[in-house]
């Protein structure tokens, strides 16, 4: 596991290889000890869930519930389950 130090305000890319693809998430502010705030943004072809939201939609539909499992190339998981949107909200 990469483990990456930011600051509020910073982020980090992640870039979908072989297209070039780019999910940037931004830490928006420190909640409490322990808790940081994210945000995300990139194109809508990326879904974004918590761990635990992305388990219990693979094991409805049949998928591997666990992220280390990852489905087959074009395999959608949650097909019955519209994506959620994130945008950026007021700073």
């Amino acid at each position: 596991m990469l483990v990456l130090s930011r600051l509020i305000g910073q982020s980090f890319v992640l870039t979908h290889q072989p297209f070039g693809e780019r999910l940037v998430v931004s830490v928006e502010g420190i909640v409490s000890p322990g808790k940081v705030r994210v945000g995300f943004s990139g194109p809508r072809s990326f879904l974004v869930d918590r761990e635990e939201v992305d388990a219990e939609k693979r094991s409805r539909s049949g998928g591997p519930a666990s992220p280390s499992q990852p489905l087959p190339r074009g395999e959608t998981s949650a097909a019955s389950l519209p994506p959620r949107r994130y945008e950026r909200g007021p700073r």
